[in-house]
């Protein structure tokens, strides 16, 4: 599911051209054809999950025909993925980044577990699996933390507050082409695996904001 035919996209037995931002409402019709055509297993997740009923009372206006134009998927098509991802011995729905950087990002990769967990799928063979650990370093047990602080300090322009010391991608273009009393704009950057013309809101101002840079790199084994 991407609006870009990228190189995943051709190697895919279906493609579904989204239209951009309305990854959350075509996971909110899927999950509502589950519940509405009886297709909710739980299977060992049952002991665990709680709210099945708030959410399908969550969901319930939100049918395939009802996204239908805003998403620009065809409602029928909407219901088969959610009939196959059913009916599937296992499967796995999985987003990352594109997904993420629209509005309502958080409640589309919210709805992603969702899907997981009504067909089952959650951290099991097969479906979404919780990863090992890369290292042997034991974890530290569940228990209350420290917590973290939100807004310690503030982006130069718009003044987006950090989260554990980042700030949003949408502000990366304002502090390269923006001048204000309060400092100098990024004059360097390092890119890591990311095209952020690509993944950025407003490519476009991005786009030409690189060019005016002194010096970029990007690590990464595409050009």
């Amino acid at each position: 599911i991407d609006p870009r035919r990228t190189r995943t996209a051709k190697l895919a037995d279906r493609h579904l051209a989204i239209r951009p931002g309305t990854d959350a409402l075509l996971l909110a019709a899927m999950a509502q054809v589950l519940f509405e055509e009886g297709l909710v297993d739980l299977g060992e997740l049952s002991p665990h999950v709680q709210g099945i009923d708030e959410l399908r009372d969550a969901v319930r206006d939100f049918t395939p025909e009802s996204v239908e134009a805003a998403c620009d998927v065809d409602a029928a098509l909407v219901r088969t993925l959610a009939r196959e991802l059913a009916a599937a011995p296992t499967a796995a729905v999985y987003a990352r980044i594109g997904s993420c950087t629209v509005p309502h990002g958080t409640l589309a990769s919210w709805l992603v577990d969702v899907l997981n967990i009504l067909t089952g799928n959650l951290d099991r063979p097969g479906g979404a699996l919780f990863p090992q650990a890369a290292t042997d370093r034991t974890p530290r047990p569940a228990g209350p933390g420290r917590g973290f602080a939100l807004g310690r300090w503030h982006s130069r322009v718009s003044r987006h507050p950090e989260a554990k010391g980042e700030l949003p991608l949408s502000a990366l273009a304002e502090e390269i082409d923006t001048a204000t009393d309060e400092g100098t704009p990024v004059r360097a950057l390092i890119t890591v695996a990311a095209n952020p013309v690509l993944s950025a809101p407003d490519g476009d101002r991005l786009d030409k904001a690189l060019d005016s840079l002194d010096f970029m790199v990007s690590v990464d084994p595409y050009l």
